[in-house]
């Protein structure tokens, strides 16, 4: 009963977390390991980056010279490469790549990244409710959108969009020395149709 009433209470869990940091003193030793590694944390580095309008030859330098391969690639197993603009220029803030189609669950499955500065304003949720109706428009069933165990952001994400958890691949990968998780998160067709597309289905 006292967990359900700190999980249900935020100013409680902030407190908790708050004393957790405290009592093993997280500050110093993340702050060691930077001074140590000679690495920045997201935040030192959210202002020193900016995205700009790349020349089309020096992009192609990036793929050996030939940037058509990657194309014809995506276009040969049905995979697309979505970059994200905002509205008011022509400022790439990131992309949704759709890959890893499941024929037997005619599923595709969704990884998307956008440049720090541009978190929290909504972006991505809006880029994946722009395409989900193009993909089970195409034949799709289900889309599919996976993330790393303490990746909190794609997990918040997951939840308003409406995906739901489909299974848990444990100690998938090795990230820092420390064993990750993977978790799967699946939005059907029928699922998408009952949240978004009442008086129109897809």
């Amino acid at each position: 009963d006292y967990i359900e009433d700190i999980i249900n209470d935020e100013a409680k869990c902030l407190e908790l977390i708050e004393k957790i940091y405290e009592l093993l003193d997280l500050k110093s030793v993340i702050s060691k390991l930077e001074e140590s590694l000679g690495q920045k944390t997201l935040e030192d580095i959210a202002g020193e980056f900016e995205y700009i309008k790349q020349d089309p030859k020096e992009i192609e330098s990036w793929f050996d010279g030939d940037i058509s391969k990657y194309y014809q690639e995506l276009q040969q197993k049905n995979n697309y490469d979505l970059i994200l603009y905002l509205k008011e220029g022509t400022i790439p803030v990131g992309n949704l790549l759709l890959d890893r189609i499941n024929n037997e669950e005619r599923s595709i499955e969704i990884t998307c990244h956008i440049h720090p500065s541009y978190w929290g304003n909504g972006y991505m949720q809006e880029a994946i409710l722009t395409v989900l109706p193009f993909l089970y428009g195409i034949g799709f069933d289900a889309v599919i959108y996976s993330y790393g165990e303490g990746n909190i952001k794609s997990s918040k994400l997951c939840s308003k969009l409406g995906f739901e958890l489909h299974s848990v691949k444990h100690n998938d990968f090795i990230r820092n020395g420390v064993q990750i998780s993977t978790y799967r998160n699946i939005l059907t067709k029928v699922r998408y149709n009952e949240l978004y597309a009442k008086n129109k289905k897809l």
